[in-house]
């Protein structure tokens, strides 16, 4: 998958009509974390992960409830658990 695409399904992610559809989205990119053991990982990073620091620190406020807006930051939080810490992920960790 092109960075284009990333970039398109990360802007969809962080422009969906809902918190629902976010979080469809959100899992959706969960279940296909694959891509971070390939050659496409460098590409999803610089896509995925300033939407994934905009929905954690302006779009949603971390609650007690448990609500959709926490769903979405429970799946964020998945996802980026999952990234392998390596020299790729490194200038991202400056950003957190």
């Amino acid at each position: 998958m092109a960075q284009t695409a990333y970039g398109a399904q990360a802007q969809r992610l962080l422009n969906a009509a809902s918190t629902t559809e976010q979080i469809e989205i959100a899992t959706n990119v969960r279940d296909g974390i694959e891509v971070v053991h390939t050659s496409e990982y460098v590409h999803f990073l610089k896509s995925y992960f300033p939407i994934f620091k905009e929905i954690l620190t302006k779009k949603t406020e971390p609650t007690l409830v448990d609500d959709e807006e926490n769903a979405l930051r429970h799946v964020i939080y998945e996802i980026l658990n999952r990234l392998p810490f390596n020299e790729v992920l490194r200038p991202y960790e400056r950003n957190c």
